[in-house]
């Protein structure tokens, strides 16, 4: 039986209002009222909100600096990435289905159609249609309304794939920064980060204004330009990454931002071969 001086969570001595070991607050008579309640779910939310904001600004103006600040033990100042990667994927699992769904998630026919193993893929899904006695049209069918109901969703997938991708640039930035350590934790944090970067610039922001900007402007040139201009913000977005997470001269975020883009488009097209066999 815990005494009062103990930590009814853990039974570690108390020093203070929260226990050092597992973090419980010590719950006081004073607490347990209604008016303390709502004073504490109204701080809740207005601290959730400002880390949140914050957090999402400093992902924009100055990319890496989390995953740099988080490398060195600095963690309370931000909103926790996993959470803000949730949200976002709850944003855009939100936003109206004429937003499409990006370069990650392809519908059945581009499946079929592009990729390493598209051929490999033909012969699967004929081969499926007719184990199942229907026609591949139908099957097309159930994919693409499997894409649309959890597609955005799957792409939380993204962020142990992009770990890998991240290793080998830290494996080519330890060559020329021998003093550069980052951490297996360290990846898994950048990797959360970058994605997240992903997730709000292109996925939210971006395709938000291009699919707004194809209904007011159904001109190709006009959509095609703010794409290219998306894309290459965030190419700079991924050049500001490495050079504030990993503390390196221009150059060598150059090389790192090549080193990711090519293992990234390997990875996105391993993406690909997976959501085509969990839609199917």
């Amino acid at each position: 039986m815990a005494i009062k001086n103990q930590c009814k969570n853990c039974n570690t001595n108390l020093e203070g209002k929260f226990c050092y070991e597992c973090g419980q607050k010590t719950i006081m008579a004073s607490d347990k009222t209604l008016r303390f309640l709502v004073a504490d779910v109204f701080h809740f939310i207005t601290h959730l909100d400002g880390k949140f904001i914050k957090t999402l600004v400093t992902l924009f103006r100055h990319p890496g600096l989390i995953t740099k600040n988080i490398s060195e033990g600095i963690t309370v100042r931000y909103f926790k990435l996993t959470s803000l990667y949730l949200i976002g994927t709850l944003i855009y699992f939100l936003m109206p289905s004429w937003i499409g769904f990006g370069f990650l998630n392809n519908p059945f026919d581009a499946q079929l159609e592009n990729g390493i193993f598209k051929d490999w893929k033909n012969s699967y899904a004929e081969n499926l249609a007719i184990s199942q006695h229907i026609d591949v049209d139908t099957l097309a069918t159930i994919y693409n309304e499997n894409l649309h109901a959890y597609g955005k969703i799957l792409t939380i997938i993204m962020i142990p794939l992009t770990i890998p991708v991240l290793w080998l640039v830290n494996i080519g930035i330890r060559r020329i920064k021998r003093d550069h350590n980052f951490t297996a934790y360290d990846l898994g944090t950048a990797s959360l980060e970058i994605n997240s970067l992903l997730l709000f610039s292109i996925f939210v922001v971006g395709q938000g204004l291009v699919g707004v900007m194809h209904l007011q402007f159904p001109n190709v040139a006009i959509v095609t330009t703010v794409m290219i201009g998306i894309m290459v913000a965030t190419v700079v977005m991924f050049y500001l990454f490495f050079k504030n997470a990993y503390q390196i001269r221009w150059w060598v975020s150059i090389f790192a931002v090549i080193i990711f883009l090519m293992g990234y488009m390997l990875t996105v097209e391993i993406y690909r071969e997976l959501t085509f066999f969990v839609f199917i």
